[in-house]
């Protein structure tokens, strides 16, 4: 693990590009430096004079001093020749902020390359280029060009977007949200994502991390460490944009239906990040993060008006929190409450509420064992204290450990209640759908439980003969192959018959009035559907006919082989395996048939499945009720996820599976068409 100490709290610094111009970048950030540690901080200047009041050295190389940190703020074509230079000091920590590297294109590219090298032969920490810098709020030092530190608090900042560490700092101010450790990542040429999060992790002073990631540069890495430092304390990540994974001339439904933002919301998930999805999410989570923790899925709220009580009750659909019923005997508890109020829940304590009727349901509601958390809502009425209802809520939040989130709704006349609600820690966010979606990811990350995969018992001798087999081999696996594959994993494929020339069409014996389906087999046919390449309702009238058709139609491949097989009828479904190099190996499950990408109605998990995990897949999929109207099988569904889950990490020469369609009924699975990809 790297120690980054010294980007955080340096004893000395070097600014190179220091200058007397505070508008320019190399003068805020020594204005910043100079403030954080004095005469400790030393300038830079091709000059060789004073920078804003301090003697200034023309090279590195001439000053006298230790240097623990050289910040670089100079032309992007110079950067290098001045790490060459400062290596001569033997100096380990650079914080580039010069633009102008792969982020511009060709020449960009050619710049960070020589700058990888230098780093990977000379083993130095760099954190840029291209970015902000960092800031340790507790010791006030800002080595960056932020215009100012935010307050003490307990979140550390990691983003790739200097512009966001900006927004993010000045929000803090209105929202009482304070930080302990701020790091701009840039290009990420050295120290990434990872890197900082391993350092975070056992950071007595880091409570919440915070993450605005654009890309990953190690998926694999990156989630690994996600679930280790989630263990520990919160990590709250925020990636905008849904670019589409590279894709090959050749691809299957899963290659297709797989897009960046799927998978690594499925990775960030599945390693208990909290993924938010707008920077309004992130602000209102870090809010209630003031909070204590959710422990329990029973939300009471409170209400003084019924209409923000409906709105609350929607948004607790799309949740996993339930809202609490009170039995005969607690409500027998709320007698000081009008007989017009709703003790149904949301609890509606009417327009005419004054502090003591909400700081007594309140009370009442905290003596609750099960209710784990509690949200007030309120809305500004003629006869509403908002400022002294707060400091009741203050006052009795203190006395508790059941998470107490407010949603005071309007502006002018709540202002300064919810001013002093965030200065006292009792988060208050600005509508109560806000609230519920806040409080719902943060009983998601508590209630996570991360499950111990078990080993699939294979053939060891099998599976290295079949990898041998495949040495050399790329593209579409053929129908024999596939079998032979598939049967590693305990799964058996249905008989079906194999044509590789015309003269076998004599061989083969249908049974009468009985159907079946007839398609092509070759290494060029993935979407034998929208070839042309598969023809159903084949019986002994047709059979024949549309046989040689088919040889016909396809001759010119080489590979080229008839399969033919029973046609079932059932629900169809979708079943895929996709390696995405740098993020790790994924399974997907939803509706199937030809039309699959169109419908696009699909979700992702990592590999290998447990079989909760498989259970969990097909419940939360749109055609789970249709495959429950249909009474399938869904014991044999679910070990067949579990097992084809395997494949990946058994033969690591396949990038792509695809099981479309697999046809399910009352009887059995039918698995219609398998494609391996390698």
């Amino acid at each position: 693990m790297k120690n980054l100490d010294k980007f955080f709290s340096p004893n000395s610094v070097a600014v190179i590009g220091a200058s007397n111009d505070l508008e320019k970048v190399g003068g805020h950030i020594f204005f910043n430096v100079k403030k954080s540690l004095g005469k400790k901080a030393y300038p830079v200047n091709i000059k060789g004079k004073k920078v804003q009041g301090i003697k200034a050295y023309s090279n590195i190389t001439d000053i006298p001093f230790k240097v623990d940190l050289a910040i670089i703020a100079i032309p992007a074509s110079l950067v290098i020749d001045e790490i060459k230079n400062c290596l001569s000091k033997n100096i380990k920590n650079y914080l580039i902020i010069s633009a102008g590297f792969k982020e511009i294109g060709e020449t960009g590219i050619k710049r960070e390359e020589a700058l990888n090298n230098i780093i990977k032969e000379h083993g130095i920490n760099v954190v840029g280029p291209n970015c902000l810098g960092t800031l340790e709020v507790n010791s006030g030092y800002n080595l960056s060009f932020a215009k100012e530190l935010p307050e003490i608090g307990g979140v550390s900042l990691i983003s790739q977007s200097g512009a966001v560490i900006d927004a993010l700092i000045d929000w803090s101010f209105k929202s009482k949200i304070g930080f302990s450790k701020i790091i701009s990542l840039g290009n990420r040429s050295d120290v990434d994502e990872v890197d900082i999060l391993n350092y975070l992790k056992n950071d007595p002073k880091t409570k919440v991390i915070t993450l605005y990631l654009e890309s990953l540069n190690d998926g694999i890495s990156f989630a690994k460490t996600l679930k280790e430092v989630s263990k520990i304390k919160p990590v709250v990540i925020i990636k905008p944009g849904s670019s589409e994974l590279t894709r090959k001339a050749i691809g299957s439904h899963t290659g297709s239906l797989a897009k960046d933002q799927d998978l690594v919301t499925t990775l960030i998930n599945e390693n208990n990040g909290i993924l938010v999805k707008t920077l309004d999410e992130l602000f209102n989570i870090l809010t209630v993060l003031k909070s204590k923790k959710v422990t329990s899925n029973k939300l009471a709220i409170i209400t003084n008006a019924g209409g923000l009580g409906v709105m609350a009750t929607d948004q607790l659909i799309n949740t996993n929190f339930n809202l609490y019923q009170l039995t005969k005997n607690e409500k027998k508890q709320f007698k000081f409450l009008p007989t017009a109020a709703s003790l149904n829940n949301p609890i509606d304590i009417l327009g005419d509420a004054d502090s003591l009727r909400y700081t007594s349901t309140l009370e009442k509601l905290i003596k609750i064992k099960d209710i784990g958390s509690i949200l007030i809502m309120l809305t500004p009425q003629v006869m509403t204290d908002s400022l002294e209802i707060a400091k009741g809520i203050v006052k009795l939040s203190k006395k508790t450990n059941k998470n107490i989130v407010c949603s005071f709704v309007g502006y002018r006349q709540v202002k300064s209640a919810v001013q002093y609600l965030n200065d006292n820690n009792v988060a208050c966010v600005t509508t109560p759908s806000q609230a519920i979606t806040a409080l719902n990811y943060l009983y998601n990350y508590s209630s996570f439980k991360s499950e111990n995969i078990k080993a699939l018992r294979v053939n060891l001798k099998k599976v290295s003969s079949v990898r041998k087999s495949l040495k050399n081999y790329h593209g579409l696996l053929d129908y024999s192959k596939t079998k032979k594959i598939i049967s590693l994993l305990g799964i058996k494929l249905q008989n079906k018959k194999i044509l590789k020339q015309v003269q076998d069409i004599k061989k083969i014996k249908l049974v009468k009035n009985k159907k079946y389906v007839l398609k092509i087999d070759s290494k060029q046919a993935i979407h034998k559907n929208r070839l042309g390449g598969l023809v159903l309702n084949i019986d002994n009238n047709n059979f024949r006919l549309e046989a040689l058709k088919l040889f016909k139609k396809f001759k010119k491949f080489k590979d080229l082989s008839l399969i033919l097989e029973d046609e079932v009828k059932g629900q169809e479904i979708i079943i895929g395996l996709k390696r995405s190099q740098g993020l790790g190996e994924f399974l997907m499950f939803g509706s199937g048939g030809s039309d699959v990408e169109k419908i696009n109605e699909v979700n992702w998990t990592l590999c290998p499945v447990s079989l909760k995990k498989a259970q969990d897949l097909v419940k939360n999929s749109t055609n789970y009720t249709l495959l429950k109207n249909k009474s399938i099988d869904f014991k044999k569904l679910y070990q067949l996820i579990v097992k084809i889950s395997y494949l990946l990490e058994l033969i690591p020469e396949i990038k792509e599976v695809d099981l479309n369609p697999v046809i399910c009924s009352r009887e059995k699975l039918y698995l219609a068409d398998i494609k391996l990809i390698i």
